[in-house]
């Protein structure tokens, strides 16, 4: 498997490539980067036919109130735990392999499913 994830320790980012399926199968694939602990950016989305398309936006920081937005659940959950960024592209690979960083609680009631 190749990895997805690239990071620089130096200024706290971790950038990765994002599959957003719909249920009804349409992917929107996107390149993005979180600072750790609590910007993000969006570098470039895919298009239909395998190309990119330039979005180089600036660093913003998580909206307030979104506390359950992708970018602060990946923030929070698999590539920043305790507020810094994971060590290695492996280290984030096998935190959304085990559904949050091994470093960071998560409560089981925010997990979703049925009771």
């Amino acid at each position: 498997m190749r990895s997805v994830l690239k990071r620089q320790p130096s200024v706290r980012i971790v950038r990765f490539t994002l599959v957003a399926r719909s249920p009804s199968g349409v992917d929107n694939v996107s390149y993005a980067g979180i600072r750790c602990p609590r910007e993000h950016r969006l570098y470039a989305v895919a298009r239909a036919e395998g190309s990119w398309s330039s979005r180089d936006s600036d660093w913003r920081e998580f909206a307030r109130g979104t506390s359950l937005g992708w970018q602060y659940a990946l923030a929070h959950d698999f590539f920043c735990p305790h507020r810094d960024p994971i060590r290695s592209a492996a280290e984030g690979v096998d935190a959304l392999r085990r559904g949050s960083h091994p470093a960071v609680y998560v409560d089981p009631k925010n997990l979703g499913g049925t009771n």
